[in-house]
Formats: C-alpha cells, structure tokens, sequence
C-alpha cells in the first residue's frame, strides 16, 4: 500500500496532519478531521489539501519576502533623505 504524506488514522478516522513550515520545531503540526473512515475518500481529499497548502505557503512566503523587500527600500530612501538634508543644512 502506497503511503500518503500528511494522512494519519485515530480510531479508525482519517486526520490531515501537517507541520507548518518554519515553525515545525515551536508549533504543534496542524490537524483536522477529515470526516471519513473511507481510505480512498480520504486520499483524494489530502492530496487536494496538500496542495492547497504547498500554494498557500508559496503565496505566503512570496509576500513576506516582498513586503521585506519594501521594508528595505524605505529603509534606503529615508537614509538618502537624511542624507540630503544633513548636505542642505550643513
């Protein structure tokens, strides 16, 4: 039987089970009923929140790397700024 990552079993009951990623050592994975004891029902729904999950996390990092990005740039244009005026006053 081939094994699907993220699906686990408790008492007969299929759970989608997955750590977040960054924080699997300080968080406890997230877990959720799938509500079914069917095995292939089961699959079918954890590969579609798998990927779910994979899109999530791309969308989300891509948005902490930009608003990062943005952080640095204000950080730059208000040094440039300083700078000019410091040159204006002195």
């Amino acid at each position: 039987m081939v094994t699907i990552p993220y699906l686990c079993t408790r008492s007969g009951r299929f759970y989608f089970r997955r750590r977040i990623p960054q924080f699997s050592t300080y968080n406890m994975p997230v877990m959720f009923s799938l509500g079914t004891t069917d095995h292939s029902a089961a699959t079918r729904l954890c590969v579609q929140l798998t990927s779910r999950c994979v899109a999530f996390f791309k969308a989300e990092l891509a948005r902490c790397v930009a608003s990062v990005h943005r952080m640095r740039m204000v950080k730059g244009m208000a040094a440039a700024v300083n700078k000019f005026m410091i040159g204006i006053i002195a």
